[in-house]
C-alpha cells in the first residue's frame, strides 16, 4: 500500500464577545479560512490570517439525529458560511495511475484524502463535533469499542448521496453542512473526527470505494478485519452501511489492493 501524508493545523484564534447560540444575528469580519465554533456557550472564531474576504452576517446551526444500540441521540453544531466557501477553494482532487487486477495501468480520478484529515480549514468545527460526541460517550459510560461504533453510527446516519458532477471529495465541514456525502466524504469525516478524538485514523481507497480505518487506543479493544501499516494495526469500518460496526466490511474488498491516506 502507498502512504500519503497530510497537513497540520494552525493555532491563531480570537474570541467573539457575544453568544449567538440562540440564533442572534451579528456582523463579523471574517477571513477566508476562518472558522466559527461553539465553546462554553460562546461562538469563537479561529482565524487562518488569510486576506479578508467579506463581512458575514450569519451562520447555520445544523441539527443531527441518529440512533445507536436502540437509543436516539441528537446534536447541534454552528457552521460558518465563510468556512464552507474556503473549503470549496481547497480542491485536492487529482488524476493518477492505478493498476487493475490484470496489472494494467489505468488513469483514474481521485483525491488526496490526507489533505482532508486534520485540515486547518475546519479543525475547530471537527473539534466541536468530536467534543459533543465525546461528552455523550462519557455520559453513557461507553467503552472504547462502543465509542468508536457510536461515532461510526453518527457518520453512517448522514444521507448517502453520490457526486452529480465528477468525483468531488468534501471536507468534513462540507459533509456536516450539507448532511449528505458519498463513501469518500463519509470516510474522511469518520477518520477526521476519530483522529481528533485521539484515535489514529486513515482512509483506504479501493477501486470504486473508500473505507475508513481506526486504531484502538487500548490493544485488543477492536476486532475484525484489520491490517498493519507503519507498525500500527488499523480496523476497517464501513461508513456507508448503517448498523455496521468497526471491523466489519464487505467480503468483496478482502483481497483488493488499496492506497491508504493518513494525516500528518
Amino acid at each position: 500500500m502507498d502512504n500519503k501524508n497530510g497537513i497540520g493545523t494552525f493555532e491563531a484564534s480570537m474570541v467573539v464577545g457575544a453568544s449567538m447560540l440562540a440564533g442572534a444575528a451579528a456582523t463579523l469580519l471574517l477571513f477566508t479560512g476562518d472558522i466559527l465554533y461553539a465553546e462554553d456557550g460562546v461562538i469563537k472564531v479561529k482565524t487562518s490570517n488569510y486576506t479578508a474576504l467579506e463581512d458575514v452576517a450569519d451562520f447555520t446551526v445544523n441539527d443531527y439525529n441518529w440512533s445507536f444500540n436502540g437509543k436516539e441521540y441528537t446534536m447541534s453544531l454552528p457552521i460558518s458560511h465563510s468556512m464552507i466557501k474556503a473549503a470549496k477553494y481547497e480542491d485536492y482532487n487529482h488524476s493518477y495511475v492505478r493498476y487493475n487486477k490484470n496489472n494494467e495501468a489505468i488513469l483514474v480520478n481521485g483525491a488526496d484524502y490526507s489533505k482532508y484529515i486534520d485540515s486547518d480549514i475546519d479543525s475547530s468545527l471537527v473539534r466541536a463535533c468530536a467534543e459533543n460526541l465525546e461528552k455523550i460517550a462519557e455520559d453513557e459510560n461507553f467503552s472504547e469499542t462502543d465509542t468508536a461504533n457510536f461515532v461510526l453510527a453518527f457518520v453512517q446516519s448522514i444521507e448517502y448521496r453520490s457526486d452529480s458532477n465528477g468525483n468531488y471529495c468534501q471536507h468534513t465541514c462540507e459533509t456536516l453542512y450539507r448532511k449528505t456525502g458519498d463513501c469518500e466524504d463519509k470516510s474522511v469525516a469518520y477518520a477526521d473526527i476519530m483522529n481528533d478524538m485521539g484515535y489514529s485514523s486513515i482512509v483506504l481507497e479501493f477501486p470504486g470505494h473508500a473505507i475508513p480505518a481506526v486504531a484502538p487506543k487500548t490493544e485488543g479493544a477492536f476486532s475484525g478485519v484489520s491490517f498493519e501499516a507503519d507498525g500500527v494495526r488499523y480496523y476497517l469500518a464501513e461508513s456507508t452501511a448503517e448498523g455496521s460496526s468497526v471491523g466489519v466490511i464487505s467480503e468483496q474488498y478482502y483481497d483488493e489492493k488499496a492506497i491508504y491516506y493518513s494525516a500528518a
